[in-house]
Protein backbone atom coordinates (compact mmCIF):
# COMPACT_ATOMS: atom_id res chain seq x y z
CA UNK A 1 0.00 0.00 0.00
CA UNK A 2 2.85 2.34 1.28
CA UNK A 3 4.93 1.64 -1.93
CA UNK A 4 1.96 2.39 -4.59
CA UNK A 5 1.09 5.81 -2.56
CA UNK A 6 4.89 5.85 -3.31
CA UNK A 7 4.55 6.04 -7.02
CA UNK A 8 1.69 7.63 -7.38
CA UNK A 9 3.06 10.72 -5.79
CA UNK A 10 6.32 10.39 -7.68
CA UNK A 11 4.29 10.27 -10.74
CA UNK A 12 2.74 13.57 -9.93
CA UNK A 13 6.07 15.50 -8.85
CA UNK A 14 7.60 14.58 -12.14
CA UNK A 15 4.72 15.88 -14.36
CA UNK A 16 4.89 19.15 -12.46
CA UNK A 17 8.15 19.57 -11.50
CA UNK A 18 10.82 21.60 -13.85
CA UNK A 19 14.02 19.58 -14.07
CA UNK A 20 16.14 22.38 -15.85
CA UNK A 21 15.08 25.37 -13.21
CA UNK A 22 14.98 22.97 -10.52
CA UNK A 23 11.33 24.17 -9.81
CA UNK A 24 8.04 23.40 -9.67
CA UNK A 25 6.14 24.08 -13.01
CA UNK A 26 3.02 26.79 -12.78
CA UNK A 27 -0.40 24.45 -13.06
CA UNK A 28 -2.41 25.43 -15.88
CA UNK A 29 -5.79 24.63 -16.04
CA UNK A 30 -5.85 23.77 -19.49
CA UNK A 31 -7.95 20.98 -20.94
CA UNK A 32 -4.75 18.62 -21.01
CA UNK A 33 -3.32 19.68 -17.82
CA UNK A 34 -7.07 18.47 -16.26
CA UNK A 35 -7.19 15.03 -18.18
CA UNK A 36 -3.99 14.10 -17.14
CA UNK A 37 -5.03 15.05 -13.22
CA UNK A 38 -7.91 13.11 -13.60
CA UNK A 39 -6.38 10.01 -14.91
CA UNK A 40 -3.70 10.59 -11.80
CA UNK A 41 -6.95 10.42 -9.80
CA UNK A 42 -8.82 7.94 -11.54
CA UNK A 43 -5.64 5.63 -11.38
CA UNK A 44 -4.36 6.29 -7.84
CA UNK A 45 -8.37 5.55 -7.00
CA UNK A 46 -8.29 2.02 -8.73
CA UNK A 47 -4.92 1.14 -7.61
CA UNK A 48 -5.66 1.91 -4.11
CA UNK A 49 -9.36 -0.18 -4.03
CA UNK A 50 -7.56 -3.18 -6.00
CA UNK A 51 -5.31 -3.06 -3.38
CA UNK A 52 -7.19 -2.49 -0.63
CA UNK A 53 -9.83 -5.82 -1.70
CA UNK A 54 -6.72 -7.90 -1.85
CA UNK A 55 -5.77 -7.11 1.39
CA UNK A 56 -9.38 -7.68 2.80
CA UNK A 57 -9.18 -10.99 0.62
CA UNK A 58 -5.70 -11.61 2.60
CA UNK A 59 -7.30 -10.61 5.87
CA UNK A 60 -10.46 -13.01 5.15
CA UNK A 61 -8.13 -16.12 4.34
CA UNK A 62 -6.18 -15.71 7.31
CA UNK A 63 -9.36 -15.68 9.30
CA UNK A 64 -10.72 -18.90 7.86
CA UNK A 65 -7.18 -20.50 8.69
CA UNK A 66 -7.71 -19.61 12.25
CA UNK A 67 -10.98 -20.84 12.24
CA UNK A 68 -10.14 -23.93 10.72
CA UNK A 69 -7.48 -24.01 13.42
CA UNK A 70 -10.09 -23.72 15.97
CA UNK A 71 -12.48 -26.56 15.31
CA UNK A 72 -12.81 -26.18 11.48
CA UNK A 73 -15.34 -23.85 11.79
CA UNK A 74 -14.76 -22.82 8.17
CA UNK A 75 -17.35 -22.60 4.97
CA UNK A 76 -16.28 -25.39 3.11
CA UNK A 77 -18.14 -27.68 0.28
CA UNK A 78 -18.41 -30.60 2.68
CA UNK A 79 -19.99 -28.48 5.45
CA UNK A 80 -22.31 -26.48 2.78
CA UNK A 81 -24.05 -29.71 1.90
CA UNK A 82 -23.80 -31.54 5.20
CA UNK A 83 -25.85 -30.92 8.55
CA UNK A 84 -24.10 -32.46 11.79
CA UNK A 85 -27.59 -32.74 14.39
CA UNK A 86 -25.67 -33.53 17.63
CA UNK A 87 -28.31 -35.32 20.34
CA UNK A 88 -27.57 -35.35 24.07
CA UNK A 89 -27.81 -34.22 27.50
CA UNK A 90 -26.43 -32.31 30.06
CA UNK A 91 -22.86 -32.61 28.67
CA UNK A 92 -23.83 -31.40 24.62
CA UNK A 93 -26.18 -28.62 26.15
CA UNK A 94 -23.32 -26.86 27.92
CA UNK A 95 -21.45 -27.22 24.51
CA UNK A 96 -23.82 -25.68 22.84
CA UNK A 97 -24.54 -23.20 25.44
CA UNK A 98 -21.05 -22.04 25.90
CA UNK A 99 -20.80 -19.02 23.73
CA UNK A 100 -16.85 -18.80 23.89
CA UNK A 101 -16.32 -22.45 22.56
CA UNK A 102 -16.07 -22.65 18.65
CA UNK A 103 -19.04 -24.55 17.08
CA UNK A 104 -18.88 -25.29 13.72
CA UNK A 105 -21.24 -23.62 11.56
CA UNK A 106 -23.45 -26.61 10.49
CA UNK A 107 -24.22 -28.39 13.28
CA UNK A 108 -27.35 -28.52 15.12
CA UNK A 109 -27.99 -29.15 18.83
CA UNK A 110 -30.65 -31.25 20.46
CA UNK A 111 -30.03 -31.33 24.13
CA UNK A 112 -31.52 -30.55 27.14
CA UNK A 113 -30.08 -30.83 30.58
CA UNK A 114 -31.11 -34.03 32.62
CA UNK A 115 -32.64 -35.74 29.75
CA UNK A 116 -32.96 -39.89 29.65
CA UNK A 117 -34.16 -42.60 26.90
CA UNK A 118 -38.28 -41.50 27.27
CA UNK A 119 -37.17 -37.84 26.47
CA UNK A 120 -35.65 -39.32 23.18
CA UNK A 121 -38.49 -41.21 22.19
CA UNK A 122 -40.74 -38.66 23.12
CA UNK A 123 -39.46 -35.35 22.17
CA UNK A 124 -35.93 -35.13 20.29
CA UNK A 125 -36.85 -38.09 17.51
CA UNK A 126 -39.69 -35.56 16.61
CA UNK A 127 -36.98 -32.66 16.64
CA UNK A 128 -34.57 -34.86 14.48
CA UNK A 129 -37.15 -36.06 12.09
CA UNK A 130 -38.62 -32.26 11.68
CA UNK A 131 -34.84 -31.27 10.98
CA UNK A 132 -34.33 -34.24 8.46
CA UNK A 133 -37.68 -32.77 6.48
CA UNK A 134 -35.66 -30.52 4.97
CA UNK A 135 -33.97 -32.41 1.44
CA UNK A 136 -31.30 -29.78 0.53
CA UNK A 137 -28.28 -31.50 2.92
CA UNK A 138 -26.88 -34.45 3.69
CA UNK A 139 -27.57 -35.07 7.75
CA UNK A 140 -24.79 -37.05 10.38
CA UNK A 141 -26.37 -37.44 13.71
CA UNK A 142 -24.15 -37.69 16.68
CA UNK A 143 -26.21 -39.32 19.82
CA UNK A 144 -24.40 -39.13 23.11
CA UNK A 145 -27.32 -40.67 25.64
CA UNK A 146 -27.14 -43.07 28.48
CA UNK A 147 -25.22 -41.32 31.53
CA UNK A 148 -28.32 -40.41 32.85
CA UNK A 149 -30.61 -43.36 32.80
CA UNK A 150 -27.74 -44.87 34.62
CA UNK A 151 -28.03 -43.17 37.80
CA UNK A 152 -30.97 -45.50 37.77
CA UNK A 153 -29.98 -48.25 40.86
CA UNK A 154 -31.58 -50.98 38.75
CA UNK A 155 -29.75 -50.55 35.94
CA UNK A 156 -26.15 -52.23 35.32
CA UNK A 157 -25.46 -51.17 32.23
CA UNK A 158 -26.57 -53.76 29.35
CA UNK A 159 -30.09 -53.37 29.75
CA UNK A 160 -30.94 -49.79 28.98
CA UNK A 161 -27.88 -50.06 26.61
CA UNK A 162 -30.11 -52.50 24.15
CA UNK A 163 -32.86 -50.09 24.52
CA UNK A 164 -31.35 -46.99 23.45
CA UNK A 165 -29.60 -49.31 20.99
CA UNK A 166 -33.40 -50.42 19.40
CA UNK A 167 -34.04 -46.45 19.07
CA UNK A 168 -31.03 -45.57 17.28
CA UNK A 169 -31.24 -49.25 14.67
CA UNK A 170 -34.77 -47.49 13.83
CA UNK A 171 -33.66 -44.31 13.52
CA UNK A 172 -31.04 -45.89 10.93
CA UNK A 173 -33.48 -47.67 8.98
CA UNK A 174 -36.05 -45.15 8.50
CA UNK A 175 -33.12 -42.95 7.42
CA UNK A 176 -30.96 -44.72 5.22
CA UNK A 177 -29.35 -41.97 3.57
CA UNK A 178 -28.58 -40.27 6.77
CA UNK A 179 -25.43 -41.08 8.68
CA UNK A 180 -25.62 -42.22 12.39
CA UNK A 181 -22.68 -42.24 15.08
CA UNK A 182 -23.16 -43.60 18.05
CA UNK A 183 -20.63 -41.42 20.37
CA UNK A 184 -19.59 -43.76 23.22
CA UNK A 185 -21.43 -42.11 26.77
CA UNK A 186 -17.82 -40.53 28.11
CA UNK A 187 -16.32 -40.90 31.47
CA UNK A 188 -17.15 -39.76 35.24
CA UNK A 189 -14.71 -39.19 37.77
CA UNK A 190 -15.85 -41.95 40.51
CA UNK A 191 -14.82 -40.37 43.51
CA UNK A 192 -15.72 -36.53 42.58
CA UNK A 193 -19.45 -37.37 41.77
CA UNK A 194 -20.02 -39.02 44.85
CA UNK A 195 -19.15 -35.96 46.45
CA UNK A 196 -21.14 -33.69 44.37
CA UNK A 197 -24.47 -35.99 43.45
CA UNK A 198 -26.75 -37.98 44.69
CA UNK A 199 -25.40 -40.69 42.49
CA UNK A 200 -25.98 -44.39 41.34
CA UNK A 201 -23.83 -44.11 38.42
CA UNK A 202 -20.36 -46.07 37.99
CA UNK A 203 -17.09 -46.36 35.56
CA UNK A 204 -18.14 -50.01 35.52
CA UNK A 205 -21.91 -49.18 34.60
CA UNK A 206 -20.97 -46.94 31.77
CA UNK A 207 -17.91 -49.39 30.12
CA UNK A 208 -20.49 -52.11 29.89
CA UNK A 209 -23.09 -49.51 28.30
CA UNK A 210 -20.40 -48.62 25.51
CA UNK A 211 -19.43 -52.35 25.03
CA UNK A 212 -23.14 -53.71 24.81
CA UNK A 213 -23.77 -50.78 22.28
CA UNK A 214 -20.55 -52.18 20.47
CA UNK A 215 -21.64 -55.59 20.06
CA UNK A 216 -25.11 -54.64 18.98
CA UNK A 217 -23.66 -52.79 16.43
CA UNK A 218 -21.65 -55.71 15.30
CA UNK A 219 -24.98 -57.90 14.93
CA UNK A 220 -26.76 -55.01 13.43
CA UNK A 221 -24.63 -54.82 10.37
CA UNK A 222 -25.91 -51.52 9.44
CA UNK A 223 -24.17 -49.74 6.82
CA UNK A 224 -25.09 -46.38 8.19
CA UNK A 225 -24.44 -46.72 11.61
CA UNK A 226 -20.80 -45.77 13.29
CA UNK A 227 -19.28 -45.97 16.59
CA UNK A 228 -17.36 -43.48 18.00
CA UNK A 229 -14.94 -44.52 20.59
CA UNK A 230 -13.98 -40.86 22.29
CA UNK A 231 -14.21 -43.10 25.48
CA UNK A 232 -10.79 -44.01 24.56
CA UNK A 233 -9.70 -41.60 22.77
CA UNK A 234 -8.91 -38.49 24.42
CA UNK A 235 -8.63 -37.31 28.28
CA UNK A 236 -11.02 -35.91 30.40
CA UNK A 237 -11.33 -33.74 33.44
CA UNK A 238 -14.59 -33.28 34.94
CA UNK A 239 -15.13 -30.21 37.80
CA UNK A 240 -18.21 -31.60 39.34
CA UNK A 241 -17.11 -35.45 38.47
CA UNK A 242 -20.08 -35.59 35.76
CA UNK A 243 -19.70 -32.71 33.22
CA UNK A 244 -16.70 -31.25 31.77
CA UNK A 245 -13.86 -28.53 31.60
CA UNK A 246 -14.04 -26.01 29.20
CA UNK A 247 -11.06 -27.63 28.02
CA UNK A 248 -12.18 -30.97 27.85
CA UNK A 249 -15.26 -29.85 25.76
CA UNK A 250 -13.21 -28.68 23.43
CA UNK A 251 -11.28 -31.42 22.88
CA UNK A 252 -14.65 -33.58 22.48
CA UNK A 253 -15.70 -30.96 20.22
CA UNK A 254 -12.40 -31.62 17.90
CA UNK A 255 -13.28 -35.25 18.31
CA UNK A 256 -16.39 -35.22 16.82
CA UNK A 257 -15.16 -32.78 14.59
CA UNK A 258 -11.92 -34.91 13.06
CA UNK A 259 -12.08 -38.17 14.28
CA UNK A 260 -15.87 -38.99 14.20
CA UNK A 261 -18.35 -37.55 11.80
CA UNK A 262 -16.78 -38.33 8.32
CA UNK A 263 -18.66 -36.51 5.10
Amino acid sequence: MITILFLVILWIFIYIFDFKSLSFKKFKFSKGNILVLVIFCISAFSILTVTAKQDNEVLDDNKLKELKNQYFAYEDDNKLTNKVIVVGDSRMSLIEDNKDLMKPFNFIFVAKSGMMIDWLKDDALKEIKYILRNKDYHYNIVLNMGVNDLNNEDYNGDEIAKDYFKIYRDLAKEYPDVSVYLLSVNPIDDVLINQKWNNHRTTKKIKLFNNTIQKEMKKSHRNNMFYCDSYNSIHFETYDGLHYTDDTNKRIMNYIINDCVQY
